[in-house]
């Protein structure tokens, strides 16, 4: 290989080290959720009628972003 390549070579490989080593700016992210209920299909009963047509439901949901994805996508 010529000399220059090989520099081109080894400089591209550090910057892609580089910016693989650079800490990632992670943080907690919360999504708070509400609906209401507009239909219900429990024929088994396991709900056992505590959820009706009209009910509100509400919760949150915390993620940390530096988790990795893992839907093999």
């Amino acid at each position: 290989m010529k000399p220059k390549k090989i520099i081109a070579i080894m400089a591209v490989t550090m910057w892609g080290l580089f910016l693989w080593l650079v800490p990632a700016n992670a943080k907690l992210i919360t999504i708070e959720i509400e609906a209401e209920v507009d239909f219900v299909d429990d024929d088994l009963g396991v709900l056992e009628g505590k959820i009706n047509v009209g009910d509100i439901i509400s919760g949150w949901y915390t993620y940390d972003t530096s988790t990795p994805d893992s839907g093999g996508l």
